[in-house]
Formats: structure tokens, sequence, C-alpha cells
């Protein structure tokens, strides 16, 4: 009887932590549901290590910004994270921003921010005369880096699971210039 008594209790416990008792909500933030998101280009291809970040199309009741986002994998799917580290988000219309971006190239041989030595030095400037800099290329189009501008809008999240496909067009190589 006692055997069947620890078995049970240990069972319920185990319950316990895997279900009932996650870590609690920030105060203010709403009620989360889970979403998951598959991201592919118009020909079907999944878009994989993109960043997926969901922008609401009015504010949350506390007033206060929750960020929403999720990474995919290399079928192009992502769990949708809260804050980094709560699992969904609140119910409400997003618009949605997909990042893609890729870096290639020679990276420098030092980080010139930190202190070098003399021959650290020479072979960092050796490398600015080479012109062998690293580039980095965006790989969706344009519209979808910009919440204002995205097509992906007024995407609805309602109570329960959450489950959507989203396509962003054809794959680009554009490069990204940043300011030297």
């Amino acid at each position: 009887m006692i055997h069947k008594f620890k078995i049970t209790f240990l069972i319920c416990f185990c319950v316990m932590v895997c279900f009932g008792c996650g870590r609690k909500l920030p105060p203010g933030m709403p009620k989360l549901y889970p979403a998951t998101i598959t991201v592919t280009y118009d020909d079907g291809k999944p878009v994989d290590s993109a960043t997926v970040i969901f922008h609401p199309t009015t504010p949350f009741e506390s007033g206060k910004f929750w960020v929403i986002a999720g990474i995919t994998d290399a079928k192009g799917q992502a769990e949708v994270y809260t804050q980094v580290d709560y699992q969904g988000m609140p119910a409400g219309k997003y618009n949605v921003v997909v990042q893609k971006f890729i870096v290639e190239g020679t990276p420098p041989p030092s980080n010139p921010s930190m202190p070098m030595n003399a021959e650290q030095q020479q072979a960092y400037r050796d490398y600015l005369k080479s012109g062998k800099r690293p580039e980095r290329f965006q790989l969706v189009e344009n519209e979808y880096l910009d919440a204002a501008k995205t097509p992906l809008k007024d995407i609805e999240v309602k109570a329960g699971k959450n489950m959507f496909d989203l396509k962003v067009g054809k794959e680009q190589r554009i490069i990204v210039r940043s300011p030297m």
C-alpha cells in the first residue's frame, strides 16, 4: 500500500514539474498561446535560420512592449516565444517581419577594437589593402524587413494552438552595405 502511494506521489510530482509548475509570467504579460510558424519562399523552399518577428498592430492592455519572435530550423519551422523565454504569444493581430542574412568572405585577422601587437597591426593593414572584406547579404525581399511595409499583415493569433504558413516571395541575394 505504501509502495503504491510513493509511486503515485512520484508520478504526480513529475507531472506537476513538467506541466503545471512552470515559470510564472512577468507582471502585465498577457496569456500566451502556442504558435508554430513555417516560412517558405513562394517556390516552397524552406527559409532556414530566419528571424521572424511579430509586431502587434495595437498596443497590449498593459502598455508594455513584449518581444515576440522565433528562429526557423532547416525545415523553415519555428515555435514562437515571447521575451525569448516564454513559449507562445498573446492573442491579437500582428504584422510579421522576416529577416534572413548571411555573411560571406574573409573576416579580419583580428578585432581592430582590441589592443594589437605590431604583427597584428600589420596583418590588419594588409587585410584592409587587400579588399577581401566580408559581405553581408539579405535573402528575403526588402518589403518583408519592415513591419509597416510587410505583406504579412494582420496575422491573427487566437486562443488555442496557432499554426501559420508564411510565404516570403522569391529568394533574393541583396548585398547589404553598412556605413564604415
